[in-house]
C-alpha cells in the first residue's frame, strides 16, 4: 500500500506540475521585441555556384488593419554573404572568394494573434486571407495542423512535448519530425518555430534556416545562452563584415573559423537551441566535428564588437 500510495503521489505531482506549465500560457510579443534569424541557398552566380548566406533582425512595425482585422507589421532587413563554391579556391578571376551585400528594411510579414485560443494569424497575401501559422494546442504524435508554414501537412509530426526554461520562465516547446535524418525543428510557445518566423518547415537541401535568437523588453530570451541578440545586426560596416569568417558548409571532420583579430566566444548550438559545445579563442582556429551525430548546428562566434553566426550541416 505504501508504494502505491508514492507511485499514485508522484504521479500526481507531475501532473500538477505539467498543469502549471500549461495554463502559464506564453502568447507571442506585440511589441518591444525582435527575432534575428538566418537563411542560406545554394544559387548559381556569374562564376559558378555560390552559397548564399543572410542574417536578418525582424522587428515590429506599424499596425495595418487588412479585411476588417488588425495586424501587427513585421519588418525586416538583410545582410548577406555570397561564398564562391563552384570549386577549389581561389575562384577564377574577376570572382572573389566572398562577396557581401546588404537588403534595406522591408515589409516581412503582417501577424495578429487569438491569446485566448492560442492561435497566431498571418495574412496570406498571394490569397487575400487571414492564414493559420501557429497552434499552441498540440498533440504528440499527431500531425502539425495544415500552416502558412507547414507545405508538407500531414507529414509534419509533433514527435514530443516538452518544455524550455527561458529568461522569463517556462516556454513549451513542440518538437517536429519533419523527415529529415539530419535536421529537426521545434516551435516554442511565445517565440516560433526554430527554423524562424515563417519559414517552411521542410528539410533542408542546398538551404537552410534557423533562428538566431529572440529578444524581448531588451532581454535576450531565446537560446537560454550567452548569444548576443543585436537588432543593428542587419546594418554593419564592411570591415564588421569581412572580420570572421565560418567554413566549409557542409562539413564533415572540422570547421575552421578565420581572420580572429581579437579574444572570441565559440558557442555551437543543436538546431533545437542546446549548447553543445563552447571555447574561447585568441587566433584562428580549427573545431573538430568527428565525433559529433550528422545533423544541423548553429556555430557562433563573439568578441565585444563583433558576433557572426552560421549554420553548419555536418554530414
Amino acid at each position: 500500500m505504501k508504494t502505491n500510495l508514492t507511485v499514485v503521489t508522484f504521479l500526481f505531482l507531475c501532473l500538477c506540475f505539467y498543469n502549471t506549465l500549461a495554463q502559464n500560457y506564453k502568447p507571442f510579443p506585440e511589441s518591444n521585441a525582435f527575432w534575428v534569424e538566418q537563411h542560406g541557398w545554394l544559387q548559381s552566380g556569374l562564376c559558378g555556384f555560390e552559397y548564399h548566406n543572410c542574417t536578418d533582425p525582424v522587428y515590429f512595425g506599424n499596425d495595418i488593419t487588412i479585411n476588417s482585422l488588425v495586424y501587427h507589421t513585421l519588418m525586416y532587413r538583410q545582410v548577406c554573404s555570397a561564398e564562391y563554391v563552384g570549386g577549389p579556391p581561389p575562384p577564377p578571376p574577376p570572382c572573389v572568394w566572398m562577396s557581401y551585400y546588404n537588403v534595406p528594411p522591408v515589409i516581412f510579414a503582417y501577424i495578429r494573434q487569438d491569446s485566448v485560443a492560442r492561435k497566431v494569424f498571418i495574412y496570406d497575401a498571394a490569397n487575400n486571407q487571414d492564414t493559420l501559422l501557429y497552434d499552441f494546442n498540440l498533440s504528440a504524435g499527431s500531425p502539425l495542423p495544415q500552416t502558412y508554414n507547414n507545405p508538407m501537412y500531414p507529414n509534419v509530426i509533433v514527435s514530443s512535448i516538452d518544455s524550455i526554461l527561458l529568461i522569463d520562465g517556462y516556454h513549451m516547446r513542440y518538437n517536429l519530425g519533419i523527415g529529415s535524418t539530419i535536421d529537426s525543428a521545434s516551435i516554442i510557445e511565445g517565440i516560433g518555430s526554430t527554423f524562424g518566423l515563417i519559414a517552411p518547415l521542410v528539410p533542408p537541401f542546398e538551404n537552410g534556416d534557423a533562428l538566431l535568437c529572440f529578444s524581448k523588453n531588451n532581454f535576450t530570451i531565446y537560446p537560454n545562452a550567452p548569444v548576443a541578440c543585436d537588432l543593428t545586426v542587419g546594418i554593419p560596416s564592411k570591415e564588421n563584415e569581412q572580420l570572421l569568417s565560418i567554413y566549409p558548409n557542409p562539413a564533415n571532420d572540422f570547421v575552421y573559423i578565420r581572420n580572429v583579430t581579437s579574444p572570441i566566444k565559440v558557442t555551437v548550438l543543436s538546431s533545437y537551441g542546446t549548447v553543445v559545445y563552447q571555447t574561447s579563442i585568441e587566433k584562428d582556429a580549427i573545431i573538430n566535428l568527428s565525433k559529433w551525430a550528422d545533423g544541423v548546428y548553429l556555430v557562433t562566434a563573439a568578441s565585444d564588437k563583433h558576433f557572426i553566426s552560421q549554420r553548419v550541416i555536418k554530414y
